[in-house]
């Protein structure tokens, strides 16, 4: 297919047609593309056709090609390597020149290019970016520097979650030594920028840049998945106090914008992930900024029960996960304080534990999806699923610190008398397990309480070996 104006003429009145209401036009548009496609130098032509049309359409077509074409596993029609050069030579400068509906598609297509030829394969590009990324840092034009950011990110997120081979850890020591320091000169710069801008009464201008920094960083959890950089060690003081700032600084002008407090929270969401990544891999040189971010992170939660909405139920569950994290580790000494466990209780795991309406709602009038949500686990990422797990952790190195038998008899009474109906398919050696506690029961005010432990005790000592065995299902 050669690049003439009679042919991006034809493409360009076929997209045209794909986005007819009618569909006989549509469907005799999407026949020809489908059959243009198998030609060769068809994805130039259509990335030479966005340049000229700015065509979302033709946008869409384009990135949907690559990803079936350009490495396809089958070996139909794979694009050539002859076609493959002129676009990669093209595909940067047009995404950065490009309105942000067909930039977010060039982005996702330069990323699926990126998946299978980066960095060995497509070692000019990580050069390209960091040099448009440097001119656009110089203009502050945040459009381009997003948009860099974004492919950066796309690229980047090869190294979570993959095995280390060597080969991997090649690509990231290469991505490492060439990304690192402009990741970390544009993340200081913003946050200038918004520290400069957020008393600002036109909060369009802070969108971009909490963009921004929270494209820095999902790129440094990419970056810092495997195992902590050397960089990033020796400019751990830079970048954690940022990350501290963005947890405790109430940004006035985003609440009050639509949209804007999303963006925030969503920065909030990825600097909580960042610092548990820290707790995982790396937290003997996450220690002496500890406390500051468990003082912050608890008070972002609380001041977040006060304006609860399903909207920053990420925050909140990644949120906690931090406090999990740490409540499990050999830093857990730092909820031993008198009453932080009770305030704990109180302000993060109550409130998140709560049903919500929306809930309710779905138990009432959406059955089904209830059941499918119930039964399949959907909620193991949930606030409330999450605010358990924190209360476990929490109690795996505090259970001494037990709560007052005489509190809630009602609810021990009967819990206690769940127990004793159920004893014999619970296995003995796990009901041996709860002994002290009911031994604790028969010390309760409440007349109904000790009973119900003491009768309790009795049957559990009646229990045999073998009666144990039949229908144990677990309590």
């Amino acid at each position: 297919m050669e690049r003439n104006q009679q042919t991006l003429a034809f493409l360009s009145n076929c997209f045209l047609h794909t986005l007819s209401p009618s569909p006989e036009p549509r469907r005799r548009a999407e026949a020809l593309l489908l059959d243009a496609s198998h030609r060769p130098n068809y994805a130039f032509a259509v990335l030479c056709l966005v340049a000229e049309k700015i065509r979302q359409s033709a946008a869409i077509n384009f990135k949907n090609h690559l990803r079936h074409r350009w490495a396809p596993a089958d070996e139909t029609n794979p694009i050539l390597d002859s076609e493959k050069e002129p676009i990669k030579a093209l595909i940067v400068s047009l995404m950065l020149s490009s309105a942000p509906r067909i930039q977010s598609q060039l982005s996702e297509a330069l990323a699926i290019i990126g998946n299978h030829d980066f960095p060995r394969s497509w070692p000019a590009l990580l050069p390209e970016l960091v040099s448009s990324l440097h001119k656009a840092s110089q203009a502050s034009d945040y459009a381009s520097i997003n948009g860099i950011l974004g492919t950066a990110n796309s690229i980047f997120k090869k190294f979570r979650y993959q095995f280390k081979t060597n080969d991997l850890l090649l690509d990231l020591k290469y991505s490492l030594e060439n990304f690192s320091a402009p990741l970390l000169e544009i993340f200081l710069k913003t946050a200038a920028l918004i520290d400069s801008s957020s008393s600002s009464a036109n909060p369009n201008s802070l969108g971009p840049l909490f963009e921004s920094q929270r494209l820095c960083c999902r790129i440094f959890y990419s970056l810092n998945f495997q195992d902590l950089p050397e960089f990033f060690e020796d400019h751990m003081k830079e970048w954690m106090t940022k990350f501290r700032k963005y947890l405790i600084t109430n940004y006035a002008v985003a609440v009050a914008a639509d949209g804007l407090a999303a963006l925030v929270d969503d920065l909030r969401a990825d600097v909580c992930k960042n610092i548990n990544l820290y707790m995982e891999k790396s937290e003997e040189e996450l220690r002496c900024y500890l406390n500051e971010f468990v003082f912050a992170v608890w008070i972002l939660l609380g001041n977040m029960v006060s304006q609860a909405s399903s909207s920053r139920d990420q925050l909140a569950i990644t949120a906690i996960k931090f406090l999990t994290t740490v409540s499990t580790s050999v830093h857990h000494a730092l909820f031993e304080d008198e009453g932080v466990i009770q305030q704990i209780c109180q302000s993060i795991v109550i409130p998140n534990v709560r049903l919500r309406d929306d809930y309710e709602e779905l138990f009432e009038m959406n059955y089904v999806e209830f059941i499918r949500k119930d039964m399949d686990g959907i909620d193991l990422d949930t606030k409330r699923r999450i605010a358990c797990e924190l209360l476990t952790g929490i109690a795996t190195n505090y259970k001494n610190q037990s709560p007052d038998v005489n509190g809630f008899p009602m609810l021990k009474a009967g819990a206690l008398k769940f127990f004793t109906l159920f004893q014999n398919h619970i296995p003995k050696q796990a009901a041996l397990q709860l002994f002290p506690d009911l031994i604790r029961f028969l010390g309760a005010e409440s007349n109904v309480v000790h009973s119900y432990a003491a009768i309790c005790i009795e049957k559990l000592l009646l229990v045999k070996d073998e009666g144990v065995l039949k229908g144990n299902f677990g309590v």
